[in-house]
């Protein structure tokens, strides 16, 4: 599962990265970005441009909910069998822009999980594939909503938690952006992103709360209390 990331790239940086013509909307640095957020990414429909979407789909059926459960991920396992998901891995996949994520780490003889940051080893930009669908609220006007798909748990990973992001690997991008290629071939691009081109460190329990969005939530703490073995 992936319930936390980070993007505080320039707009510019992330134009020239993904190669994009125009940002439409406002880019900000994001220290602990949370589901039903406002967020950039890259759509099938539009693979010229960044543009906004809000983390989780919530499904047809839990609409007319007032707190409607949004589906923030998906299994790249299973995603072809979930009617909800269906449509958009054929016709509606994008990338999702991050610069590292967060994952939870159970601890020994500890009553709460220690948070851990997880990038590239250079700290650059990266795609993570997800799925999105268009729907319409209570005036009509439409809301694109996105998923991230998840994968197994690479060998660095694993000590951390047993699912991560589908990192795209940068050749892949464009060709998972192209709906003309067979969803069985575009499942073929989900897979555990190298791990010795990642990173991972310990970070302080105030990114559990998303009102805590600061450059401070990302800062590797030096020691953990249980002295757990830092990654």
């Amino acid at each position: 599962m992936c319930g936390r990331y980070s993007l505080v790239a320039f707009p510019k940086e992330l134009q020239e990265r993904f190669n994009v013509k125009k940002i439409e909307g406002t880019i900000t640095p994001r220290f602990n970005v949370a589901p039903a957020q406002q967020l950039p990414l890259v759509t099938t429909d539009h693979p010229d441009r960044i543009i906004l979407g809000e983390w989780g789909i919530v499904p047809a059926w839990m609409r007319a909910e007032v707190s409607p459960r949004r589906l923030i991920n998906a299994r790249a396992e299973t995603i072809t069998e979930k009617k909800t998901f269906k449509k958009a891995i054929e016709q509606q996949r994008c990338l999702i822009i991050a610069d590292g994520f967060y994952e939870w780490a159970e601890l020994p003889n500890e009553n709460h999980k220690q948070p851990y940051r997880i990038t590239r080893k250079d700290e650059a930009p990266f795609a993570m594939a997800g799925i999105y669908k268009i729907r319409r609220n209570k005036s009509k006007e439409e809301i694109l909503e996105f998923a991230i798909i998840t994968v197994e748990a690479n060998s660095m990973m694993a000590r951390i938690h047993n699912r991560m992001p589908a990192m795209l690997l940068p050749e892949d991008e464009m060709s998972w952006l192209d709906s003309s290629i067979p969803v069985i071939d575009a499942i073929k691009m989900l897979k555990p992103f190298p791990a010795n081109k990642m990173i991972a460190y310990p970070v302080s329990l105030d990114v559990n709360s998303p009102a805590n969005d600061n450059p401070e939530v990302m800062k590797p703490l030096k020691e953990l209390p249980s002295q757990k073995p830092l990654l």
